[in-house]
């Protein structure tokens, strides 16, 4: 289940279940897009190559290690065709597209849960050492060929927890050493403030050495050969710059897995107002530096709106959204949602996030004034013990 599902209710609902940017799409995009309606006559242009060009340019990176996708899902998705039957690893709770993607290409996915108690954050120590004693039970069994991968998501979707560079250089050097793909997600950062591009409106990559990883993991690869272990890259167009409605990600990786995952598709799975709206997108530092500061301001304001209300667990967060429980008040988090529903509100259930019990919900980050209508609400339900249990 994902949240955003605003057809079953109508266009007038406050929609708190999808993280999208509450100052909708910067102005100079929706002129892209308008303008780029003339071109749908035509095929758009085969693997987005301008916008492919432009990525990689502001990467410092060749265009054949980028990949543009129908949204980030579809290169998740891809990803996981192209190292058909891997074996994936992350740790939970975490986004479900990550397991629903390994399982569809016939891999197997496993989980490191991480603790409520240390509010869901990752040790470096602990992770590897599991990691290295799952892999050789595992291996001991017969049960795992092929290099494994592990997803990490930083900030974290739903716990919104951000992984330092030095926590995430640590845990791609200690994969690296066992020959295990690092796929990092990090359509979330360009909501931190100060984690942008100088060049472009996108979200820097924290791994100082991510090119020369990168490269040397797609040197003497053959076509047919068994595609390189190492680090994969994956961004979001969709939650910076609202456009959900669209579909557009990209990712940066290693040539040989990036042509493995072009063969798994048609050409021209990425639409022309798409790639002319992506391409727009790269220009708007500022609408990048005022969402991040709205965001931030906005986010700490709910949290002592939350906190104020009493019986909801709040946990910290770097993006714009906010993991929640009502376990303290024994309500589950199906009847507040179904509660907040029928007063014109949706919020993110979050009960089916593999670690997460029946109590948890997630909450987007808005506008301050849609931000002090859910409090409003939260606050009456509140006085009712947050009703039906």
């Amino acid at each position: 289940m994902h949240g955003g599902d605003v057809w079953r209710y109508g266009h007038g609902i406050l929609d708190f279940s999808a993280n999208i940017n509450p100052l909708g799409p910067p102005a100079g995009v929706r002129e892209a897009l308008l303008k780029s309606l003339d071109e749908v006559i035509f095929y758009p242009e085969p693997h987005a190559r301008t916008l492919r060009a432009a990525l990689a340019a502001a990467y410092g990176v060749a265009p054949q290690e980028v990949i543009v996708g129908n949204g980030a899902a579809e290169l998740i998705f891809l990803y996981c065709r192209a190292r058909q039957g891997l074996h994936a690893v992350a740790p939970v709770p975490t986004f479900s597209e990550y397991d629903l993607a390994c399982r569809a290409a016939g891999g197997r996915f496993h989980t490191y849960p991480l603790a409520e108690k240390d509010a869901f954050q990752i040790s470096v120590d602990d992770f590897l050492d599991w990691f290295h004693r799952w892999r050789g039970v595992a291996a001991g069994s017969g049960g795992i060929e092929g290099a494994p991968t592990v997803f990490l998501c930083s900030p974290n979707n739903p716990t919104g927890q951000l992984l330092s560079r030095e926590v995430l250089e640590a845990l791609q050097a200690g994969l690296a050493a066992t020959g295990a793909s690092l796929f990092l997600d990090l359509s979330f950062l360009g909501f931190v403030p100060g984690q942008c591009l100088a060049n472009a409106a996108l979200p820097l990559v924290p791994l100082t050495d991510f090119r020369e990883i990168i490269r040397q993991e797609g040197d003497g690869q053959e076509m047919g050969a068994a595609l390189p272990a190492g680090l994969f890259l994956l961004f979001s167009f969709t939650k910076l710059f609202a456009l959900p409605g669209i579909r557009l990600g990209f990712a940066i990786g290693p040539r040989t897995l990036i042509a493995a995952m072009e063969r798994q598709r048609d050409p021209w799975t990425v639409n022309t107002p798409a790639q002319r709206a992506g391409c727009r997108c790269l220009q708007e530092q500022e609408y990048v530096r005022q969402s991040a500061e709205l965001i931030t301001a906005a986010r700490e304001e709910l949290v002592r709106g939350l906190e104020r209300i009493g019986g909801i667990t709040v946990f910290p967060g770097t993006a714009n959204f906010l993991l929640c429980h009502l376990r303290q008040r024994r309500v589950r988090a199906a009847a507040l949602a179904a509660a907040l529903a029928a007063e014109g509100i949706l919020i993110r259930n979050a009960s089916d996030f593999a670690g997460l019990d029946p109590y948890y919900f997630r909450l987007a980050v808005r506008h301050p004034a849609a931000n002090a209508q859910l409090l409003e609400k939260l606050h009456n339900f509140g006085t009712n013990n947050f009703g039906t249990q």
